[in-house]
C-alpha cells in the first residue's frame, strides 16, 4: 500500500500479490476527509482490501467503493487514476527525474517477483467468485472502464497486438 503526492494529487496505491494487481486512486477530494490508506490483510474474491487508518472504514480494493464504515455511510468512491506498466529501463529513459521508493519498502525487507513461490500456480487459494471459463488461472489483463461505467477486461496478449 502506497500514500503518496503526486502532481500535487493525494494518491493510494494498492497492490495484492495474490491477484498481482494494483490500482491509484485520488484521496484529496473526499468531502469528510482525505483518507489515509491501509492494507487490511482480509481478503474479497481473493484480494486484499483496504482501509482508511482515521475512520476505520474499509474499500473494496477494485472498485475504491467504501465498503463499511462512516465513509461508507457517506457513499464515498474514490476516484480512480491510470496505472501503467513498464519496465524500469523504459521509465526512467521517458521520465529521468522520477523518484521512487526504496526497493526494499523502506523497511529492509526484499520482494521477490513471485512473493508466493508458486502457491497459487494451479489457481487461486481463497474463493475469487464467478470464473470466466475463457480466460487461463493466471491470465494477466488489461482492465477498463467504459464511458458507461461498465469494466471490461482484456487479456494482455490481446491487448498488446
Amino acid at each position: 500500500m502506497v500514500n503518496d503526492t503526486l502532481g500535487g494529487r493525494r494518491i493510494g496505491m494498492p497492490y495484492c500479490t495474490l491477484c498481482l494487481s494494483v490500482q491509484a486512486y485520488f484521496t484529496d477530494r473526499v468531502p469528510e476527509q482525505q483518507p489515509l490508506l491501509r492494507t487490511s490483510g482480509l481478503l474479497s474474491r481473493s484480494n486484499k482490501f483496504m482501509y482508511d487508518l482515521s475512520s476505520f472504514s474499509a474499500f473494496d480494493t477494485f472498485t475504491g467503493k467504501a465498503i463499511s464504515g462512516p465513509l461508507h455511510k457517506a457513499g464515498v468512491v474514490l476516484p480512480q487514476t491510470t496505472i501503467v506498466v513498464s519496465t524500469w529501463a523504459a521509465w526512467r529513459q521517458a521520465y529521468p527525474q522520477t523518484t521512487i521508493l526504496a526497493e526494499d519498502g523502506g523497511i529492509g525487507r526484499s520482494y521477490p517477483l513471485d512473493p508466493l513461490r508458486g502457491r497459487d500456480a494451479k489457481g487461486p487459494i481463497f474463493p475469487v467468485g464467478d470464473i470466466d471459463p475463457r480466460l487461463g488461472v493466471h491470465e494477466i489483463v488489461l482492465g477498463v472502464t467504459a464511458s458507461d461505467g461498465k469494466a471490461i477486461a482484456f487479456p494482455r496478449v490481446a491487448a498488446q497486438a
